[in-house]
């Protein structure tokens, strides 16, 4: 299934502050129950704009999550997030894979 995560998180580096607003069209490798209600999902494409410690929202089919999710780890391919199901948004993720 295919996923859309927009970066848009304030990054300070060196006294810099930099606004990110990218779209990357992204495909769920893995989705896997960590815990109760809580879920480990790797998204892979082109992340080398997107840093760990920035937020994505995620575009799921027409629904679209008003709340960011943090980015756990990321390498130039893929992303991680870990999320807890609280909607009907990450409860629609849930059953990604």
């Amino acid at each position: 299934m295919n996923v859309v995560a927009t970066g848009g998180a304030q990054a300070i580096a060196g006294g810099l502050t930099g606004y990110y607003n990218n779209s990357y069209a992204a495909v769920v490798n893995s989705n896997i129950k960590i815990a109760k209600d809580v879920y480990k999902m790797v998204l892979s494409g082109d992340c080398t704009d997107i840093r760990c410690g920035q937020f994505v929202n995620i575009k799921i089919d027409g629904l679209y999550l008003r709340r960011p999710i943090s980015v756990f780890d990321k390498d130039d391919e893929s992303v991680t997030i870990i999320y807890k199901v609280v909607g009907k948004g990450t409860e629609q993720m849930k059953s990604m894979s």
